[in-house]
């Protein structure tokens, strides 16, 4: 599963060409404010593309975007990648899946909800024009 969750993942620099919380919330597959509950680390392997990580349990607190549920699991990678987050902290959200984890870009909009109210002012706004499904 590790091989799974990390393929790929030691390319990790900011490749994406625009990260306005617009252009990233339309790409992301959930956006949300979320508290972290738990930690769990998965140790890497010596073979490529397996840096290992952190799994991070976030009690979603408000779905801007997709349906997240209750709760969510966010892989961060240990790579130049890595998207830290700290116990008992809130952050806004924006959630990509990819080798079927869902994950935060680290050169993107994500981050602690206090650092974050000009943008979650923005993702909000985005919110309210998407059509209801």
């Amino acid at each position: 599963m590790l091989s799974l969750v990390c393929s790929g993942a030691a390319s990790a620099a900011c490749l994406l060409t625009d990260y306005s919380t617009r252009a990233e919330y339309l790409r992301s597959e959930a956006v949300l404010v979320g508290s972290v509950l738990s930690e769990r680390n998965m140790p890497g392997s010596d073979e490529p593309d397996t840096p290992g990580g952190t799994f991070y349990l976030v009690r979603v607190l408000k779905t801007l975007r997709g349906t997240p549920g209750r709760t969510v699991e966010i892989f961060s990678e240990n790579s130049s990648g890595r998207f830290p987050m700290h116990i008992g902290t809130s952050y806004l959200l924006f959630l990509y899946r990819q080798q079927g984890v869902l994950s935060a870009d680290y050169c993107g909009n994500s981050g602690p909800l206090a650092n974050k109210a000009d943008v979650l002012r923005k993702a909000r706004q985005l919110a309210k024009s998407e059509p209801a499904s």
